[in-house]
């Protein structure tokens, strides 16, 4: 697994901009930046075996990313093998260790799916398909 980064912010001042952003056009004060993993479909490597085999039943390779307000890219990890679930990914990416240590200004937080783990920093949205 590699990661390439876009423009994360180096401090405080620059996170709260993105939580500006939210706020004003998204009406969602706190929020810093949406993550969410989509599986990119690949053919499998030859005696590859099971490790790029994911649940959809197709072989991929696992893109997780991380949004401002506008949608721009501002954190990408590419090339987890799609096997692995998106919380899984997210501990593995050096991301998680600088989040748990408090990268977000105080009371600041992303927003993700059902598949990440529930923290501090991290907020989770279900979808309801029946609505």
């Amino acid at each position: 697994m590699f990661s390439y980064v876009f423009q994360v912010p180096a401090n405080h001042a620059e996170w709260a901009s993105r939580e500006h952003g939210f706020r004003m056009r998204w009406n969602f004060p706190g929020c810093h930046g949406a993550i969410d993993g989509k599986h990119v479909l690949m053919q499998a490597l030859s005696k590859c075996g099971s490790e790029f085999w994911n649940y959809k039943g197709t072989n991929s390779i696992v893109l997780m990313v991380i949004v401002d307000h506008d949608y721009c890219f501002r954190y990408i990890n590419i090339g987890a093998n799609g096997r692995n679930s998106d919380g899984g990914i997210f501990r593995k990416c050096p991301l998680y260790q600088e989040l748990e240590n408090n990268m977000l200004p105080h009371g600041g937080f992303l927003v993700g799916d059902d598949a990440f783990p529930l923290k501090t920093y991290l907020l989770k949205h279900s979808y309801r398909s029946d609505i």
